[in-house]
């Protein structure tokens, strides 16, 4: 047990005990079906009207949003969390886990890690 959850009150029990940011990036990331119909088609959407070459997250981003919303509908039919949908998935936290995949993925993009033609 943890300190912190000594000195807390039960009112804390609903809210997550993890990073919601990192656990949804990282069960978007390790979804093959994700990557197939989402990721491999917004990198060549990337490359195709060169914003891959400006090195930027703040452009990349957006690129990640529909990959990231089906994401998060994916992981809550998974998980299942208790709340409302909208409340729990916010646009700020989407937009976060959108951020955070273009800063692990954008030096990949450039190097040439992905292969489109698989999409």
């Amino acid at each position: 047990m943890l300190l912190k959850e000594l000195f807390t009150s039960d009112s804390d029990k609903n809210t997550p005990q993890y990073d919601l940011i990192d656990d949804i990036s990282f069960f978007i990331d390790n979804d093959d079906v994700m990557h197939k119909e989402f990721f491999l088609p917004a990198i060549a959407d990337l490359k195709r009207k060169n914003i891959v070459e400006k090195d930027s997250i703040e452009e990349v981003a957006p690129y990640f949003e529909k990959m990231v919303t089906a994401g998060c509908m994916k992981y809550n039919e998974t998980y299942n969390l208790t709340g409302k949908t909208e409340e729990i998935y916010t646009q700020e936290l989407m937009s976060s886990i959108c951020h955070q995949l273009a800063k692990k993925h954008l030096p990949h993009i450039i190097d040439g890690a992905y292969d489109t033609k698989e999409a």
